[in-house]
């Protein structure tokens, strides 16, 4: 039993110093450009989950796999560069957590913010002389108040949008078409340069659901465009089968907490 455990023992201080190391080495790729772990604009969701040690810095990993097993999906997370601060920008969340999210950003607005340009919310902190440790627990502190929720936007589409995408749609004027909407704002107003280019992008007509464009039942249209994530309870098109399986997993296990 004895040599079993200092069997373990030593793995596992063999490991620490492997991982150790690795960051090391990491760290020494990215200073002269070799590495490209964490230094990604943009990654499908399901590939960051499959793969977080690629996407995700070590301190943000735990309280990312937690937001995760909540279905509450991350937009975006620092690297160790970003100017002395770690966040974690978050997708959609559902009514109950947003009204979290707002309670926990007016006692701590530094903390819980709104991502202007993103446009999204999040959990930013200082973090320039804390350790990975210390980082790991003010993040999972700070995600601790959320509560699992269902699958939201952007990982499914309703039916209607979808039908809509296929053709069954009617064109209306766009009361918020501007011909003319002037030059675009100088200066670092971040939110008049948004209103601004929400003017220029504009349409002059919308495209609004017409039901009486359809004309096949539903299964039609989803089995010319090859989709099976199609849920007909909610009548909604989940991006893929890992939403469609998420959200019927937090459906069965609250349909299992009503019953009890």
């Amino acid at each position: 039993m004895s040599k079993q455990i200092a069997k373990k023992h030593f793995v596992d201080e063999n490991e620490i110093v492997k991982k150790v190391r690795d960051e090391e080495k990491t760290l020494q790729e990215m200073k002269i450009g070799k590495s490209t772990q964490y230094q990604y604009s943009y990654v499908d969701m399901e590939e960051v989950i499959k793969n977080p040690d690629e996407y995700i810095i070590p301190e943000l990993q735990a309280s990312c796999k937690k937001l995760w097993s909540m279905n509450i999906f991350t937009f975006m997370c620092s690297n160790r560069n970003d100017g002395g601060h770690s966040y974690i920008l978050l997708e959609k969340l559902s009514d109950e957590n947003q009204t979290i999210f707002d309670e926990l950003r007016k006692k701590y607005p530094k903390n819980f913010i709104f991502s202007q340009y993103r446009k999204c919310f999040g959990i930013d902190f200082e973090t320039e002389n804390l350790s990975v440790k210390e980082i790991s627990k003010k993040f999972e502190k700070a995600i601790s108040y959320f509560k699992e929720q269902d699958i939201q936007k952007p990982f499914y589409i309703t039916k209607e949008q979808f039908l809509l995408d296929c053709g069954c749609y009617r064109e209306v004027p766009n009361p918020k078409f501007v011909e003319n909407p002037g030059p675009m704002p100088m200066g670092t107003d971040l939110k008049a340069l948004d209103e601004w280019f929400e003017k220029i992008n504009q349409p002059k007509t919308l495209k609004i659901f017409d039901e009486t464009k359809v004309v096949k039942p539903i299964e039609e249209y989803l089995k010319e465009k090859h989709i099976t994530t199609y849920d007909p309870k909610t009548q909604r098109i989940y991006q893929s089968e890992f939403f469609l399986n998420k959200h019927q997993d937090y459906i069965e296990k609250h349909s299992e907490v009503e019953r009890e």
